[in-house]
């Protein structure tokens, strides 16, 4: 068996792993040990950190973020157990992220065979949907869409690497997936596999974008967002299009064309948790912070507008309520301060940065891996955004690993490009 056999079949273990999880008092996944052990010398962080400059500086905030919530947790008294869960997440993003990089800089190609692992896991292991019939949206929406949307990217790579010409299926094949997504009530899901059809088929315009270009694409793109979904809310309240929970919701607003106003109700936690920030800004309320007096678990009710359900509620549950928080980027204001906050602002801008250098490369607009690109683009925002924090060790270390190897190995490109035009003009 050669290296690159062993590689793949490591990347592929690793995926596979990521569902299976083990309790000590938090959770900690089988992929979490892998990457562990496969990190266990010291040789091998520092050629990454050698090779990966980025890494680095990624890295350097996450333990900034550590600081922080060490100093936040001292501040609140956090239970040893909550503050233990806290700083254990950090330190696995740290881990996973550096193991996956290890993996991604060899060759992008095998983020392939993690699709495949993360496929398997879902299958197996993944969330527990048994007892809900296949028809049923939440097996949908939980289940099936995250296994067809690997597989999806794994199939437009094979289209694209084989024939330029065969992007014109991968758009149809993201538009349809999209739009099924919506109709069985994956808003999210679909709305992202629309705008990667969409981006792909005016995909010669991506190196054309500059900074005197972004607001004008931002306007067009606006106005389209919004005539797409008061369009989507027509089909929603009318047709029955979406299902019962999209009906529901949408009915709930005063303005269902406002999407502002879906987004209050369907990421209401997020909103939850930057008021509970804004109450405490320097120093937050500490790793897995409880709502003790019900304040912010009655503002999430509010905002769902059930709030008659809160009191119902509170006599029958007689468990603790934890801040709700639903954002990566606002949780870390919420549980470790301002410092917590900045340093994961600090890793979004940076790998932002990292992708639309990418994505404005003349030659990546025809690579077969302009799908997973465009992909990273949109989960990317929305994880940060809307996405529990915990989501740091889980989704997101994959998408910060292939965007930092595959710009140093454009960069590593350019500058070999620029060699040898210089090599050129000597020789001439």
């Amino acid at each position: 068996m050669n290296k690159d056999q062993i590689i793949k079949i490591k990347t592929l273990l690793f995926a596979s792993l990521t569902s299976l999880k083990i309790n000590i008092g938090g959770e900690l996944a089988f992929s979490e040990l892998f990457a562990i052990w496969e990190l266990r010398y010291f040789k091998t962080w520092a050629y990454l950190y050698n090779k990966l400059r980025d890494l680095q500086n990624i890295q350097k905030a996450y333990i900034l973020f550590l600081v922080s919530q060490i100093i936040s947790d001292y501040v609140n008294q956090t239970s040893p157990q909550n503050l233990i869960r806290g700083w254990a997440n950090i330190l696995m993003a740290i881990i996973v992220t550096t193991f996956l990089c290890k993996i991604l800089l060899k060759d992008q190609r095998y983020i392939l065979y993690y699709f495949v692992g993360e496929i398997i896991s879902l299958i197996f292991f993944g969330p527990d949907t048994y007892g809900v019939s296949i028809e049923d949206m939440e097996f949908f929406k939980f289940r099936l869409a995250p296994i067809l949307n690997d597989s999806l990217l794994i199939i437009a790579y094979l289209l694209i690497n084989r024939n330029q010409h065969y992007t014109k299926y991968v758009i149809v094949l993201f538009l349809i997936f999209g739009l099924f997504s919506l109709a069985y009530d994956a808003r999210t899901n679909g709305a992202i596999r629309i705008f990667i059809a969409l981006v792909l088929y005016f995909r010669s315009y991506l190196p054309k974008i500059t900074g005197r270009k972004i607001l004008i694409t931002l306007t067009i793109a606006i106005i389209a967002f919004q005539l797409a979904f008061s369009s989507y809310v027509y089909l929603v309240l009318n047709r029955g299009f979406g299902g019962k929970h999209a009906s529901g919701q949408l009915q709930r607003l005063e303005n269902p064309y406002n999407p502002l106003s879906l987004l209050m109700t369907g990421r209401s936690e997020t909103f939850v948790a930057l008021t509970a920030s804004l109450d405490k800004p320097i120093f937050g309320h500490g790793s897995w912070a409880l709502d003790e007096n019900g304040k912010y678990t009655l503002l999430l009710y509010k905002l769902h507008m059930m709030e008659d359900r809160f009191y119902e509620d509170r006599i029958i549950s007689e468990k603790e309520r934890y801040i709700p928080s639903h954002s990566v980027i606002v949780g870390a204001w919420m549980t470790s301060g301002l410092l917590g906050f900045l340093a994961i602002l600090y890793i979004i801008t940076l790998v932002g940065k990292r992708l639309y250098n990418l994505l404005r490369f003349k030659h990546d607009r025809t690579s077969p891996y302009l799908p997973i690109y465009l992909h990273l683009l949109f989960t990317v925002f929305w994880t940060f955004c809307f996405s529990p924090l915990p989501k740091i060790k889980s989704t997101i270390p994959i998408m910060i690993a292939f965007i930092i190897t595959s710009n140093a190995k454009l960069a590593h490109e350019k500058r070999s490009q620029k060699k040898r035009k210089l090599d050129q003009i000597n020789a001439s």
